[in-house]
């Protein structure tokens, strides 16, 4: 089994490695990567909404880079 970083698997998706590459290159399983674009994109969320509670972003910004985060991850929980 071959050891991977989550540096190298947010680069490889957000450089636009499609679903199949990135469940060939890592190993993964369909569920097993749900489980994990489920986990990144709550996390993100989670970093959004601090920022934006912080009032470091806008509502219109807020929401713009939530769409991003959402069309970036293009995953449904």
């Amino acid at each position: 089994m071959t050891k991977w970083g989550a540096k190298d698997f947010l680069t490889d998706l957000r450089t636009g490695m499609d679903i199949e590459e990135l469940m060939h290159k890592y190993n993964l399983s369909e569920k097993r990567l749900s489980q994990i674009l489920g986990r990144l994109r709550r996390s993100d969320l989670r970093a959004l909404r601090g920022l934006w509670e912080q009032g470091k972003l806008t509502d219109s910004q807020f929401m713009r880079a939530f769409e991003e985060v959402e069309s970036d991850l293009n995953c449904d929980d």
